[in-house]
């Protein structure tokens, strides 16, 4: 039980997000960084070589020259630097605010910000060295590393015919050569830096998602306070008895089963589960025998999902009660149970539904059903994964 594999309800992910839990990949904040800022020094180097050029020849003649010092020169060279620096300064922190920005999805916690004074406790930093992020860092820098040094020796290699024939070229077809070989670089590394950013994106993901996952008391628990009301489990409570025992087909503003789990002749359990509405299912009635088949019946008329789970459908009978969330014990199969509905409804959705003969709606009480399910198609789970939802602790 005290095992965390359950995933995250909706309620816990987005109370992370409140507190400013999610993941931010700080990899990708560099690699974006790096590739605007060498796109823009790249793209400026006309301009800023040309500056360069006059500075060099501004102070050479004013150093060979006997004249006054004149501060208007200064200034003129002082101005450029300056907004070159202030650009410097500016467009990474830019770069860094809208890249963590947009990997949040623009979620701004300011529950985040009150907790800036737990960070200088020192328990909770020691603590932080030994996460799983920290620790994946001395393992994925080698990594890293040997790729782009692999990408590097690739461009060199291609380029050493024209590296050996620079000593013959002037100082400014040199320079061109150099920066032309230097942006080559950049570009080639650019298809493993975006890998390598994605990548680490999605590990970031996957580290928060997999601090977030509950177990079974905290999952029931979240359920709890989720559900609020409690009038709601009685009113679920006679929806599934009016369903099984009603007469008359439920109303239209009744809540009518997501599916319907059958043995496939003697039991026949019916679920409800709205994933924008409720973190689990919750088992509406649990019946046999004739009234199980009436289920069933029901099920094909109103074109209810039915799947044949037979392990489930015995767990269910025997420990769940109508009205209430599955018991513990059943969250992996009835999970596996929906997966399952998923990929019949996308493959195959009439094996779900499978058609009322006339033979069946016009069938006495007292006939056996039985025998026409041989012949009925019928959705089903597979026996060996559905049993092997049920083992462990």
């Amino acid at each position: 039980m005290g095992d965390k594999t359950l995933p995250p309800t909706p309620q816990r992910i987005e109370q992370a997000r409140e507190d400013g839990q999610v993941g931010v990949s700080e990899e990708a904040v560099r690699i974006v960084k790096l590739l605007v800022m060498a796109e823009l020094a790249f793209a400026a180097e006309p301009h800023w070589r040309r500056l360069l050029s006059e500075w060099i020849d501004t102070a050479l003649a004013a150093a060979t020259t006997p004249q006054r010092i004149s501060l208007s020169t200064s200034m003129e060279a002082l101005l450029p630097a300056v907004l070159c620096m202030v650009a410097l300064a500016v467009v990474p922190m830019v770069l860094a605010a809208l890249v963590t920005l947009a990997q949040t999805r623009f979620n701004v916690a300011p529950k985040a910000l009150e907790k800036g004074v737990e960070k200088l406790n020192i328990g909770n930093n020691l603590q932080q060295l030994v996460s799983a992020q920290k620790l994946l860092i001395p393992l994925l820098g080698p990594i890293k590393g040997g790729l782009l040094l692999w990408m590097i020796y690739l461009e060199l290699r291609d380029q050493f015919p024209q590296i050996g024939l620079v000593y013959r070229a002037s100082p400014a077809q040199g320079w061109a050569m150099t920066m032309t070989l230097m942006h080559d670089l950049v570009m080639r590394c650019v298809v493993v830096l975006i890998i390598l950013m994605v990548a680490d994106i999605l590990l970031q993901r996957y580290l928060v998602w997999r601090e977030l996952r509950m177990d079974h008391s905290e999952m029931k628990q979240d359920y709890k306070q989720a559900e609020g009301d409690p009038m709601l489990k009685g009113m679920r409570k006679q929806t599934a008895k009016e369903i099984v025992m009603g007469d008359s087909p439920p109303a239209k503003d009744q809540q009518r089963p997501s599916a319907v789990v059958v043995n496939p002749e003697h039991i026949a359990v019916a679920l409800l589960y709205e994933p924008d509405d409720m973190p689990m299912p919750v088992m509406m009635a649990a019946v046999t025998d004739e009234q199980a088949r009436e289920l069933r019946r029901r099920a094909r008329t109103e074109g209810i999902p039915m799947i044949k789970y037979v392990a489930l459908a015995r767990h269910l009978l025997a420990s769940g009660k109508p009205g209430e969330p599955i018991p513990d014990h059943t969250c992996r199969a009835t999970a596996l149970l929906f997966k399952v509905i998923e990929e019949y409804e996308r493959l195959a959705p009439e094996l779900l539904r499978p058609p009322l003969d006339i033979e069946e709606m016009t069938m006495g009480e007292d006939e056996e059903e039985g025998d026409m399910n041989d012949f009925i198609p019928l959705a089903e789970v597979d026996e060996e994964l559905g049993a092997a939802m049920f083992d462990g602790p």
